[in-house]
């Protein structure tokens, strides 16, 4: 994701992180990969950027298979999109990042 509005955004919160001498920033949100090129760019190359993607689905398939849920790989999967925001500013969002029409559900938030 690239733009002057996505980097201004960025640089407002990496900047302090910056300027107290953080040398690694571990993305902690589902969305922030897709940032990640952005994300160097302003932090330099002296700064590691961890995506904890990975284990983190390595630890769901393992909690899914202790529990007798994981799937047997044999069907394919589907996505499925909610958003609390406004829908249609998701889906075009979300149909950037997936790199293909998406559909987004409203998802209902009672406070």
């Amino acid at each position: 994701m690239t733009g002057d509005k996505a980097r201004a955004l960025v640089e407002q919160f990496v900047q302090p992180m910056l300027d107290r001498g953080t040398d690694t920033i571990v993305l902690g949100c589902t969305h922030y990969p897709f940032l990640t090129a952005l994300i160097q760019s302003i932090t330099g190359p002296e700064v590691a950027i961890i995506d904890p993607a990975a284990a983190v689905a390595r630890e769901l398939r393992r909690r899914l298979e202790d529990l007798g849920l994981a799937g047997s790989g044999t069907r394919s999967g589907t996505e499925r999109f909610w958003s609390s925001n406004s829908r249609v500013q998701a889906e075009s969002i979300i149909s950037r990042l997936w790199c293909e029409d998406t559909e987004v559900l409203e998802l209902s938030v009672k406070c």
